[in-house]
């Protein structure tokens, strides 16, 4: 519950855009951070190889917990547009400690 003083202070923050102001509150409210990584390397291919289609080949890509708390249990890379060339439509990843890194791996067939 947030009295109309609060209210009126995010929406005032946020130039009356609801959207904005909500997101605003609970980016401040919210007693933990979302996991965050970067992609360290693309380790599968060299530059400019191609693959045949039809043709089953491995993708690894190392990533890194660039955030200030370690990824929680159930944490994965979900596929969310493009072509599926893979049967999962998501990794799972490894809880990570901060600036901690792991490959992931994930046998795929090429379009």
């Amino acid at each position: 519950n947030i009295n109309a003083t609060t209210a009126s202070f995010f929406l005032d923050m946020n130039n009356w855009n609801l959207q904005a102001a909500v997101c605003s509150y609970f980016d401040i409210e919210t007693p933990f951070k979302l996991p965050s990584m970067v992609l360290v390397r693309d380790e599968t291919t060299e530059a400019n190889s191609t693959v045949p289609p039809n043709t089953i080949f491995q993708k690894v890509w190392r990533i890194q917990n660039n955030g200030d708390e370690s990824w929680p249990s159930g944490c994965c890379l979900q596929f969310t547009g493009g072509t599926l060339m893979q049967c999962a439509e998501q990794i799972r990843a490894p809880p990570l400690p901060p600036s901690s890194s792991t490959e992931l791996c994930l046998q795929m067939v090429s379009p």
